[in-house]
């Protein structure tokens, strides 16, 4: 019986249904507009936004799968929409990564903030500080060696606010009607 779930949670992280696909395209417009249109560009390479909250919707009610799509045609979308910096392939990566995390974290669990506080994490430290200045030093060489410590704390401080506004997120999206969120 439990292989049998297994299963069908595995083959319903793949299905691609035309409501998913609606979904999948509104939460693509929702992290383009937060991510690049609402955000706060401290430096070149220090930028605070609320772009990660839709790719956590999309891990959160479509899977891993899904989360990831969103988050990779988000990032290339937004290079080619609104370019600012290099294009990189890296940063498609990262981000395709964080999408995978939300839905392996989130998709069909229960909300907790542990686990909001745990789903964040990687994404901070693997992703925001390890991955992304790694190919920001690719593109731009030493200097970004210099900025690591900023992009360091940057994100560690605004770990607990993401947590938080995850939770919340989590939360609200759990009280909409299940027509709403079961895609």
């Amino acid at each position: 019986m439990v292989e049998k779930q297994r299963k069908a949670l595995c083959r319903s992280w793949f299905q691609l249904t035309p409501k998913r696909l609606c979904m999948m395209g509104v939460l693509l417009a929702m992290q383009l507009v937060m991510s690049r249109l609402l955000n706060i560009q401290l430096s070149e390479s220090l930028r605070v936004n609320l772009g990660f909250l839709p790719n956590a919707v999309a891990g959160m009610l479509m899977g891993p799968f899904c989360g990831m799509l969103v988050a990779a045609c988000a990032d290339l979308l937004g290079a080619t929409l609104f370019p600012s910096g290099a294009v990189f392939p890296g940063f498609t990566l990262t981000a395709a990564l964080a999408g995978m995390n939300y839905g392996l974290w989130l998709y069909r669990r229960k909300d907790n903030l542990l686990r909001a506080a745990l789903c964040v994490l990687p994404v901070t430290l693997v992703c925001n500080i390890v991955l992304n200045t790694l190919w920001l030093w690719m593109l731009y060489g030493d200097s970004m060696l210099v900025t690591f410590p900023a992009r360091a704390l940057k994100n560690l401080a605004q770990y607990p606010v993401n947590v938080a506004l995850l939770y919340l997120t989590m939360k609200l999206i759990r009280r909409l009607p299940a027509s709403l969120t079961q895609v």
